[in-house]
C-alpha cells in the first residue's frame, strides 16, 4: 500500500468534512485534513463552500464581494 492510498479518507469523513464546511462551522484540524484529499466533485463542493463563507465573511466586514 502506498502513502497515498493509506491516507484516504474514508467517504464517510469526507462527507461530513464537506457538510460541516457547506454549514460555515469551524472545522476541527481532523476535518481539514480530509478536505485537503478532497477530488473532483467533492473539491467542487468543498470551493463552492467557501466562497459562499467567504462572500458571507465580507459582507459580514462590510466589504461586499
Amino acid at each position: 500500500m502506498t502513502d497515498h492510498q493509506a491516507a484516504r479518507p474514508t467517504e464517510n469523513a469526507m462527507r461530513r468534512a464537506l457538510r460541516r464546511a457547506r454549514d460555515g462551522v469551524a472545522l476541527d484540524v481532523t476535518e481539514a485534513a480530509v478536505l485537503l484529499r478532497a477530488r473532483g466533485d467533492d473539491l467542487a463542493d468543498l470551493v463552492a463552500s467557501a466562497g459562499r463563507v467567504r462572500d458571507a465573511g465580507l459582507e459580514a466586514a462590510g466589504r461586499p464581494g
